[in-house]
């Protein structure tokens, strides 16, 4: 009886051991780990790396691993993204577990800021100021602030700066800090040379001759443009007839009408210049008038895909030229010349436009078909182009900012502004050259508020934004 006393005394001793033990070996499983990221890799490491601990892998996406004596485990994500990674851990001998989980980011870290910047001087006259330019990449941030340096000693602020620069070499940098904290600098050196400037490019010229058979009646005025393009390499001529344009190209074929007849050949060259030369010519009135041009028509259609919004309109020229050898094709947009060829694309916001196509032939018959569209998407904007968007300085801006385009060829650019609605509030022409054009388009009557610049010249659509202060 009283070994078995002993016997009962000892067992509960060893219950309440073994019972401390296991409460002790919970409080003892850590699931910590740590995370290293390569690429859409992910290798994970358990910190409690015993031998008899099990452990779960969950990655957050829809996979996972274990339970097993996976220590260590790595995971391969399909696309980049934030993840959050869990980990449990447990030891069924004495009842242990624990969890813990941390997010991991996929994909290549956040832009840094960058900042660049470009100049326009003439040299053609002496002490001329150079015309700075920053383009700063704020990389996510929303501000920034841009300081110039000349030369180590502080020129100015903004993103702008015109200065005169002394003879010599001059260190001229741009310092940019965004509202993020992040920081860039670019510099160019700039060698100014003796204050004698060189000689002007030589200037293109054109001249007119012509012939005629004075001894027949109603016969044909042959013209020929003798063009000089002094060093270009292409041009381009542009007949008028009084003040009407008549043809494309080096001759023009026209009978005139009786009186005076002014015939003018227009110039303009690859490198933007241009010039002009004209003949006066007076048509006698001893032989009947000419008769009539040959007939010559001309048609219009239009197609949209109004099931989508912001769509272009397509519209497509078909021209009946009779008896003549060529045509030109001039579209104008409610009276705004906006290009030439057999066809037009052309985005609108909201509002009703007339779109003519103008057609003249080599022998002078003229025609013209319009088309009236009403432009109703109520959500309309202008349209996002291919590449890079068109930067505009400076932005923000009081009342103006200005937009630089290179042109391959002169061309007419058109410039237009849209508010956020998509309605159009501003436009203007400009006559651009070949190489690189600094366009300022006026703000001042413009509300506060964000909105769309839109260049088209040719068949280049380019579109900026920008904030009205």
């Amino acid at each position: 009886m009283k070994n078995k006393f002993y016997t009962f005394i000892l067992l509960i001793l060893c219950c309440g051991w073994w019972t401390a033990r296991a409460q002790d070996s919970t409080t003892a499983c850590n699931a910590q780990f740590s995370a290293s990221v390569s690429g859409n890799t992910v290798a994970l490491r358990a910190v409690d790396s015993a031998a008899w601990v099990q452990h779960l892998w969950i990655f957050g996406d829809t996979s996972q691993l274990g339970y097993g004596p996976y220590v260590t485990a790595t995971h391969t994500y399909s696309h980049p993204g934030t993840y959050r990674v869990t980990h449990l851990v447990r030891d069924s001998a004495v009842g242990c577990f624990d969890s813990s989980s941390q997010l991991v980011t996929i994909g290549a870290p956040p832009p840094q800021c960058s900042i660049t910047f470009m100049y326009s001087h003439d040299s053609t006259r002496p002490g001329q100021p150079y015309y700075f330019y920053a383009q700063p990449n704020l990389g996510g941030a929303s501000a920034d602030t841009v300081t110039w340096r000349v030369n180590d000693t502080i020129a100015g602020t903004g993103d702008t700066l015109v200065r005169v620069l002394p003879n010599g070499a001059s260190n001229v940098c741009a310092n940019l800090v965004t509202s993020s904290g992040c920081q860039s600098q670019f510099c160019q050196t700039i060698v100014v040379g003796d204050t004698t400037t060189t000689p002007p490019p030589p200037t293109c010229s054109v001249n007119v001759t012509y012939s005629h058979d004075s001894t027949q009646p109603n016969q044909p005025y042959i013209f020929f443009a003798q063009p000089s393009l002094a060093g270009a390499t292409s041009d381009s001529v542009i007949w008028r007839v009084n003040d009407t344009i008549a043809g494309i190209g080096d001759t023009l074929v026209r009978v005139l009408h009786n009186g005076m007849n002014t015939v003018c050949a227009n110039l303009v060259t690859n490198l933007g210049c241009q010039s002009q030369a004209c003949v006066a010519i007076l048509v006698g009135d001893t032989t009947p008038p000419p008769p009539p041009p040959p007939a010559c028509s001309i048609s219009v259609t239009v197609s949209h895909d109004s099931t989508r919004p912001n769509q272009p309109y397509t519209f497509n020229a078909f021209a009946s030229i009779d008896s003549a050898t060529s045509d030109s094709i001039t579209w104008s947009v409610n009276g705004t010349a906006v290009g030439t060829g057999t066809s037009l694309t052309r985005s609108f916001s909201n509002g009703t436009y007339t779109v003519c196509a103008a057609l003249v032939t080599n022998l002078g018959c003229t025609s013209t078909s319009c088309q009236t569209i009403t432009a109703t998407d109520s959500t309309a904007t202008p349209p996002d182009t291919a590449g890079q968007p068109i930067r505009c300085f400076p932005n923000p801006a009081y009342s103006s900012t200005n937009v630089i385009i290179t042109l391959k060829a002169p061309t007419m650019i058109y410039v237009r502004v849209y508010n956020s609605m998509g309605g159009e509030v501003e436009e203007k022409t400009v006559s651009g050259f070949r190489g690189a054009n600094i366009i300022n388009v006026p703000l001042g009557s413009l509300q506060q508020g964000i909105y769309y610049i839109q260049l088209q010249y040719g068949n280049e659509l380019k579109r900026s934004r920008i904030q009205k202060l």
